[in-house]
């Protein structure tokens, strides 16, 4: 019989809240880049469980994690596919053309911005402030062209993208990353054709 090793309760439970915060930001990336994630497992809240309920939660976010994270190989890997292959509806090129932000007491309008996304693709771009070029006032915004067609910023969904129709425009109104400001905004895209 395997000798079982015995951690204390502190080092079971930071192991826990690592995985459930790991488990979230999947969770969070699968849900804007896919439109869903698969069910995660019930916990009852970590200061409820025994040493043998803890392990079981461990164990449980684990597989959950694992899971996840081969959805997430397996939609980076359709979104590289699709960066090769680009059929028609699966690039769009973004041009911010005014962003303003606001949070605490300060207010900047942002430099506008070009960029490609392909569909299935989230990244963080950073607004700095048009007017001077080395100052220190910037923002992140998320901006995600989901598998299923839908332009979200920040978590939010400003728009459905209709492949069949070349050009559009969505205005904005979402909160910041860490929801301490707003950032107000109008962006035009346009289906990349691969011609």
């Amino acid at each position: 019989m395997a000798q079982q090793i015995v951690r204390p309760r502190t080092l079971w439970l930071n192991s826990l809240r690592l995985k459930s915060k790991w488990q979230r930001k999947i969770i969070q990336s699968l849900k804007s880049r896919v439109g869903e994630a698969t069910e995660q497992p019930s916990l009852r809240p970590i200061e409820q469980l025994n040493s043998k309920e803890l392990n079981a939660a461990i164990q449980a976010l684990r597989t959950y994690i694992s899971k996840t994270s081969t959805e997430l190989a397996s939609l980076n890997a359709r979104v590289n596919e699709r960066q090769k292959t680009m059929a028609r509806g699966d690039t769009i090129q973004i041009f911010l053309s005014e962003a303003t932000v606001s949070h605490d007491n300060a207010t900047f309008k942002a430099q506008p911005l070009v960029g490609q996304w392909v569909r299935g693709e989230s990244r963080v771009i950073r607004l700095k402030d048009n007017i001077l070029f080395e100052s220190p006032m910037s923002e992140d915004l998320q901006v995600t062209f989901s598998e299923t067609y839908q332009l979200i910023i920040n978590g939010e969904v400003i728009s459905i993208i209709n492949p069949n129709k070349t050009k559009n425009s969505a205005s904005f109104d979402v909160s910041t990353h860490n929801n301490t400001g707003k950032i107000i905004g109008k962006l035009d895209y346009r289906i990349v054709d691969n011609k």
